[in-house]
């Protein structure tokens, strides 16, 4: 068993080199284990996020795995890509970051043309990656020499990088009368680096004093863990035409062992080499992770017309990890967005058969910072564009979000983004018996 445990955790090593967690950049991330990423693909992005109860027999819903019930009749491929254009501001300036990421890669078979459908796939699952410099003044210094000088600044440089990464794997049943469930498990492997230089620059008489050392501390958090998301759907058809549907996923708050290495490093400035380095502790912890539970509803005209919106309640208040300071408390998400084909089976004008999407969200995170609540909200914008004729092979999803996180109050940081997604939908019949040769 742990030979074999040993193989999946070589095989999530290449995921996080294959991730490479280049997409965040933000201060934010710093909090807890990165900035928690949405498994959506790009369909759903256009729609604001929401689509918990959504079933379409062509598309992966990867926020509700009990959805993928109603995905009986093709195996469907789906990749994606996202980037963005991200505008840092603070009260003192502002910075522009520009970069992206692959968001996932999934494979949906249906096993059971009756009942039983399983997807298979990998993706981020947080990522962490920022870095900025502090300085401080300070007066009545003792330089090397043991003179009383002026006053002196520190510069204290912090780095983060890192962040976790999944392979998760999604059972879902159909059941009688309108209902399915479903459970995704997640196996996550990740480690998170938290550098911090310091400088002591001494000030005499109006010069500066030359350091020639920094000292650095270095922290290693590495995280090794299973996640279990059961969830439940229930589609109603209301007349031939119409119907709606309701869905509820949950995470739960559960604990997972996590390793720290902590290093003190003393290097020369002049020529880069360590002077001296120690391993000051590796430490385990039990750590408390959040639990998170979303209700989701849509409404469905067939082939033309989806109204979707959902809610998600994000419980941080038992967090528990290596980090001395807890400032996370609840957080609430609201997403809403709708969908519409002009005519999806439009032999000609390709405009009719391309999906318009619409949407937004709105987010208060679970993070409290020097007394002030951060949220985060957006508008959306998505294109489905046919590949094929009529139902065709597959398609092309285009997504948009414009939005704002944070506030440059009380000494905090505003985010201002455009992100764009890009994901390839491709469906074929598997598996299928030709009565007719």
């Amino acid at each position: 068993m742990q030979r074999k445990l040993s193989i999946l955790f070589m095989c999530m090593s290449f995921v996080q080199f294959l991730f490479a967690q280049g997409i965040t950049q933000t201060p934010y991330s710093q909090f807890g284990y990165g900035d928690v990423e949405t498994l959506v693909n790009a369909r759903m992005v256009g729609t604001g996020g929401a689509g918990l109860a959504s079933a379409l027999p062509y598309q992966i819903n990867f926020k509700n795995p009990a959805m993928a019930a109603y995905n009986r009749q093709f195996v469907i491929f789906e990749g994606g890509f996202y980037g963005q254009n991200l505008r840092l501001s603070t009260a003192n300036g502002n910075q522009r970051i520009l970069n992206g990421n692959i968001q996932y890669l999934s494979l949906l078979i249906p096993l059971s043309q009756k009942n039983w459908t399983v997807i298979a796939g990998i993706a981020p699952y947080s990522n962490a990656n920022t870095r900025y410099r502090t300085e401080a003044k300070i007066d009545g210094l003792i330089s090397s020499t043991n003179e009383m000088v002026d006053s002196g600044y520190v510069f204290n440089s912090r780095f983060l990088e890192g962040g976790l990464n999944q392979v998760f794997i999604t059972n879902a049943i159909k059941l009688p009368k309108g209902f399915s469930v479903g459970l995704q498990t997640s196996f996550i492997l990740g480690t998170i680096t938290r550098r911090n230089n310091g400088l002591l620059q001494n000030i005499q008489g109006g010069q500066l004093e030359i350091v020639n050392t920094t000292t650095q501390i270095k922290s290693s958090e590495i995280y090794r863990f299973l996640e279990f998301k059961p969830s439940i759907g229930y589609i109603r058809k209301l007349n031939e035409k119409n119907q709606i549907g309701f869905g509820a996923t949950a995470t739960f708050n559960r604990a997972m062992s996590a390793r720290r290495e902590l290093i003190t490093n003393i290097l020369s400035r002049s020529n880069g080499f360590s002077i001296y380095s120690d391993t000051v502790s590796q430490t385990k912890s039990d750590a408390v992770l959040p639990s998170e539970y979303s209700f989701g509803s849509t409404f469905t005209r067939f082939n033309k017309f989806n109204a979707s919106i959902d809610y998600t309640y994000i419980d941080y208040s038992r967090y528990k990890s290596f980090a001395p300071v807890n400032i996370f408390t609840t957080g609430h998400k609201l997403n809403a967005g709708l969908e519409y084909v002009p005519r999806y089976d439009a032999i000609r004008g390709y405009l009719k058969r391309i999906a318009y999407r619409f949407g937004g969200y709105y987010y208060i995170m679970p993070y409290s910072i020097n007394g002030t609540s951060i949220n985060e909200y957006a508008a959306t914008f998505g294109l489905g564009l046919p590949i094929g004729k009529s139902s065709g092979i597959g398609m092309l999803n285009l997504a948009f979000s414009l939005g704002q996180r944070g506030t440059t109050e009380n000494n905090l940081v505003r985010e201002n983004y455009f992100r764009f997604f890009v994901g390839l939908n491709i469906n074929d019949k598997w598996f299928r018996k030709y009565k007719v040769d």
